[in-house]
């Protein structure tokens, strides 16, 4: 078995939800008392956030890829769509398993050309899903502008902190089905917690559990 990095506390609502099925998975697959090697980095949110330069928050995310490897980690992953962002500009000394690759491979299998994107207001603005969507074949939309503000505010205001109003839960689905899309992605790692294999009448592509179920083949398979 491989041992996993993990760079977590984006939040550490989304974490525990990666490191729980993580180890839900090797034991399903291996039975008895079996877990995952893990090696877990976990940051301090609000100190990423509040770094005044793009330049210190990936001085951050990069001693953190360093200290995976000095513990022993085989690869890594990061429970967190947004901080994706950072890492095409991070030399990285470890494998690096991308949450988009992932998700793009399971669209294609499905059979969806044209996927909506719910996430944070940066993640929306990297631009990362609809680059490597296209390596793929397949569209991202988005919603509008004033609908990402929307999204934005629930997740940073609610979801990080681990919880819903039905209220917004409302606008998270209008956002959905107003993107006119085959499927959508849960681009942000806490939306899984609150949504299942539908939102507002369409597929959805949750990226946490496909990320984990690769991470879990490469731990056990590759």
């Amino acid at each position: 078995m491989k041992t996993i990095g993990m760079i977590g506390g984006l939040s550490w609502h989304s974490t525990i939800d990666y490191y729980r099925a993580i180890n839900q998975q090797v034991q399903d697959r291996l039975g008895g008392m079996a877990s995952a090697k893990i090696v877990l980095f976990s940051l301090n949110f609000a100190e990423l956030r509040d770094a005044p330069t793009v330049e210190q928050k990936r001085a951050l995310l990069a001693a953190a890829v360093d200290g995976l490897k000095r513990a022993g980690a085989d690869f890594f992953v990061v429970c967190a769509n947004t901080t994706h962002s950072h890492f095409p500009h991070i030399p990285l000394v470890l494998p690096f398993v991308h949450v988009a690759e992932v998700v793009f491979e399971d669209a294609v299998k499905r059979g969806f050309r044209k996927v909506g994107l719910l996430a944070t207001k940066k993640t929306v603005e990297a631009g990362f899903y609809p680059v490597i969507g296209e390596t793929y074949g397949v569209e991202v939309v988005v919603p509008t502008p004033a609908r990402v503000e929307v999204v934005d505010r629930i997740i940073q205001k609610e979801l990080l902190l681990g919880h819903l109003d039905p209220s917004s839960r409302l606008l998270l689905e209008d956002a959905a089905r107003e993107m006119g899309a085959d499927a959508v992605i849960l681009g942000c790692t806490e939306l899984p917690g609150f949504f299942g294999d539908v939102i507002g009448g369409l597929p959805t592509l949750d990226s946490l559990a496909l990320h984990v179920a690769r991470v879990v083949a490469m731990a056990l398979d590759d």
